[in-house]
């Protein structure tokens, strides 16, 4: 595998830079050369160069490029792996959701049918009766107020 090549400028003369030669001062930041954002692959090409360099150069280029092959297989089956993985996790995901939708519709569907047999009852009941009730349930929460006091 060949090495990266570093290139390195060559100092020409006097610095451009203001302030440049003069004792005791500081560089300006803002003109002090900016490096580039450094990418992901960037990063992985770096890291597989130091990786993949001793086995270059302990054992050449026939088994580098078994490492290489071996790296390309593990890689599809990776990929493989995660993109099933993720399909699943959706597939379980919808039906996790159609499964709490199915349930929210069943327990409004059992509240309206709650409130329809309670409004059926209403409707039976005298007024005197429907007085008495709620008579009944204020005393019963007036009492048990008293009694956790």
């Amino acid at each position: 595998m060949v090495r990266p090549i570093i290139k390195r400028r060559a100092a020409k003369g006097k610095s451009t830079r203001p302030g440049a030669g003069k004792r005791g001062t500081a560089s300006d930041p803002a003109v002090e050369l900016k490096e580039q954002p450094v990418t992901t692959r960037e990063i992985m090409v770096r890291r597989l160069v130091v990786l993949t360099e001793p086995i270059m150069e302990q054992y050449g280029q026939a088994a580098f490029d078994e490492v290489m092959t071996r790296m390309e297989t593990t890689l599809g089956d990776f990929s493989e792996e995660v993109s099933t993985l993720f399909t699943e996790m959706v597939h379980q995901s919808r039906e996790e959701h159609e499964r709490l939708k199915a349930m929210l519709v069943q327990d409004e569907a059992v509240e309206a049918a709650d409130t329809t047999e309670e409004g059926q009852e209403d409707a039976e009941m005298s007024e005197f009766e429907k007085r008495l009730a709620r008579t009944g349930q204020a005393s019963e929460s007036n009492s048990a107020s008293a009694t956790n006091d």
